[in-house]
């Protein structure tokens, strides 16, 4: 496996929810509990990097999203050094995922991402490389064996 990009889709609603916003009010404006959320984004972000990986981020809109809000991750996205792009094919189809196309496209021709480095022997068990992704990547001092952090890692085993 020899991706060429990583694309990290996020929505105005996770990054919201990520940042401590209750879920019944994720479809409201929050600016504060958006940019708390920039956390969750920002670690996926370094763990795509730590395995070599060049990084854009596509924003899902929906109809409740400000153009503040949208804004606000760009511009995070921007600080960050990665591609942003708005994607709006649910609501306007094909046409609505042309800047994200085109960024994906721009990105590879300019700047592919490099061999996949894992942070694991392809050899160790499956209990092993979970441990040394969570541990390496996340810099826990012990893993917590919860559900979340078993399926995450296991995303990214080869």
């Amino acid at each position: 496996m020899s991706p060429k990009l990583t694309v990290i889709v996020a929505t105005a609603q996770s990054l919201k929810l990520h940042g401590g916003v209750p879920e019944a009010q994720i479809k409201e404006p929050n600016k504060e509990g958006l940019i708390r959320g920039f956390a969750n984004l920002d670690k996926h972000i370094e763990n795509m990097k730590n395995f070599g990986q060049q990084v854009i981020v596509t924003f899902n809109r929906f109809a409740s999203d400000t153009d503040e809000e949208i804004a606000l991750v760009a511009e995070h996205c921007k600080e960050k050094g990665v591609g942003f792009a708005v994607n709006t094919v649910f609501a306007d189809g094909g046409k609505g995922a042309v800047e994200l196309a085109r960024l994906v496209a721009e990105t590879i021709e300019k700047n592919t991402s490099k061999p996949l480095k894992f942070t694991y022997e392809e050899s160790d068990s499956i209990r092993k490389k979970v441990r040394k992704i969570a541990e390496g990547d996340r810099k826990s001092t012990r893993l917590n064996s919860s559900h979340a952090n078993i399926s995450y890692a296991v995303f990214c085993l080869k």
